[in-house]
């Protein structure tokens, strides 16, 4: 979020067990050494055979720990456009959205308007160029959880 300017959104995806607690199976230990935690699971990786350590299965509290170390709002949009195939686990895209100012900070020059956090006038930019696509169908592709 350090590069983002005041009111601008950032769009991910990351798999979300929202149904459980995150869970952390890994850290960096001295030395730059792995400490496990859990048993170790690799996601697959097609520029490398063994795969890429999952460090952090993200739970139900995702979207507050963005907040509690960033300050900036989420909010998880499942995708699904059964016409166009698309359906299935972790289909969530995320959007983080950066407070306009600091509390108490004087008022930023922001040339595109700036968004107040929370507003939905953040979507009205970000979604239309992201997601355009999917809405070949006419009907609804995208549900706030």
């Amino acid at each position: 979020m350090r590069s983002l300017k005041p009111g601008g959104s950032h769009v991910f995806t990351v798999p979300w067990y929202w149904w459980k607690d995150t869970l952390i199976s890994a850290v960096r230990g001295k030395d730059a050494t792995i400490e496990y935690i859990e048993k170790p699971h690799y996601h697959m990786n097609p520029i490398d055979a063994e795969g890429s350590l999952v460090v952090t299965e993200w739970g139900r509290d995702v979207c507050d720990f963005i907040y509690r170390v960033s300050g900036a709002t989420t909010t998880a949009i499942l995708i699904e456009n059964v016409g166009l195939g698309i359906k299935a686990e972790f289909n969530e895209a995320f959007v983080s959205a950066k407070p306009t100012a600091v509390a108490n900070a004087p008022a930023q020059d922001d040339r595109h308007g700036g968004f107040e956090s929370g507003s939905w006038d953040a979507f009205t930019v970000v979604w239309p160029m992201v997601f355009r696509w999917l809405r070949g169908d006419g009907g609804s592709t995208s549900n706030v959880h």
